[in-house]
């Protein structure tokens, strides 16, 4: 499956929860995944990261893992 690049991308990517964008706050792009997806580099059911650039690399470290959310 192509990894998201676009904000429209990660928001209709079947994994993509939900997408806040908090750039005027200077905070970044928040990715929340959906259950059972958990993002290995974050240690995180979510992505965040300042561009939609770094967002999309981290995306590339998104797994299944059940066992995270039978236990969070």
């Amino acid at each position: 499956m192509k990894h998201p690049r676009t904000l429209k991308e990660f928001q209709n990517h079947p994994y993509v929860d939900e997408v806040s964008v908090d750039t005027n706050s200077g905070d970044g792009y928040w990715i929340y995944l959906k259950e059972p997806y958990y993002c290995q580099s974050m240690e995180l059911p979510s992505i965040h990261e300042y561009t939609l650039k770094e967002c999309s690399k981290m995306f590339k470290d998104v797994v299944k893992n059940s066992s995270y959310w039978k236990n969070p």
